[in-house]
């Protein structure tokens, strides 16, 4: 048998199985397949990646960390993520499932949205709530990584979104980071681009990653679009502790000053802090709580979504 027609074969038997609740039985008696045959079919369906199945633990919050955050930096709201009967990559699952929560009670149907890209942002992706909103808008407010991973990066994010809401998408055909200030204003000249652009400004809701500017924990240096002593040089030099949008801030969330920014394509912090639309910054672990601090001190995003550690160690670093 052909793969195509084994695949199929595979996908049919395992529809019948999971989805139509059929017992192996009665599949067997259907083919003429013996049941231990369609027990191993099964099986196969499964190991071959045809059938996958995910396990949806409840997800557990921390109310007292959220009140307290949200009342120490005037945020609209805080969802803090329990943690402890969770590894790493649990707890980013978990950290996506949260922020698939948060969408889900927010957009509507003729709603826009703006992504940033990364990792925490591709498991809220993988949780939201199939729906059929055909104009519904996925816009991505920066540039290509262009490295690493392509389905944590944002042109293959805003598909995937806009195929959970069935609607539109909207990417950029630029790189995030280019070589300097008169490169990304030739970019942001061409109308494509500033079209986009200028359609991420409207958006009703932006969904960010907060990254790390530790050459060790930064998405950026991990990508490749940063070297790490270029970080370590930009860090000593301007006291970077946070990238949302690829672009730089410090602990009090400021990001005038700081060359590197006049070098990222998309959405500056300053035109997102003046956005109509709600901002949500998703990120969670130890590691991220000095990025996270310099972004609700400096009053970059609205809606924070994260974990009881990173929650605990913000707190901790506000009293110093």
């Amino acid at each position: 048998m052909q793969d195509v027609e084994r695949q199929a074969l595979l996908a049919q038997i395992a529809e019948l199985y999971y989805m139509q609740n059929m017992s192996q039985a009665d599949i067997a008696q259907r083919f003429g397949f013996s049941r231990s045959k369609v027990s191993r079919l099964i099986t196969e369906s499964r190991e071959s990646g045809t059938v996958q199945i995910r396990i949806n633990h409840p997800v557990r919050r921390d109310s007292a960390l959220e009140g307290r955050l949200a009342q120490a930096f005037r945020l609209q709201e805080v969802h803090v993520l329990q943690t402890s009967l969770y590894n790493e990559a649990q707890s980013l699952r978990s950290l996506g499932r949260l922020g698939a929560y948060y969408l889900n009670e927010h957009l509507t149907a003729t709603s826009t949205l703006g992504i940033s890209w990364g990792t925490a942002i591709y498991e809220v992706a993988q949780a939201l709530r199939q729906r059929n909103y055909p104009d519904f808008r996925i816009v991505q407010i920066i540039g290509s990584i262009g490295y690493g991973d392509p389905a944590v990066d944002g042109p293959e994010l805003a598909r995937n979104i806009a195929s959970v809401f069935s609607g539109k998408y909207f990417t950029l055909n630029s790189p995030v980071i280019v070589k300097d200030m008169q490169a990304r204003d030739t970019l942001i000249g061409e109308r494509h681009i500033s079209d986009v652009l200028a359609l991420g400004l409207q958006a009703d809701y932006y969904l960010v990653g907060i990254g790390s500017t530790t050459p060790q924990h930064s998405a950026l240096v991990r990508a490749g679009s940063v070297l790490a002593k270029e970080m370590q040089s930009i860090n000593k030099l301007t006291g970077a502790v946070g990238d949302i949008c690829a672009r730089l801030y410090d602990e009090n969330g400021n990001f005038e000053g700081i060359d590197f920014n006049q070098r990222v394509v998309g959405i500056s912090l300053q035109q997102l802090r003046d956005a109509k639309g709600t901002v949500v910054g998703i990120a969670g672990g130890e590691a991220k709580a000095p990025a996270i601090l310099g972004a609700v001190r400096g009053g970059l995003i609205d809606v924070l979504i994260t974990d009881d550690k990173a929650a605990a160690t913000v707190l901790e670093l506000d009293k110093e």
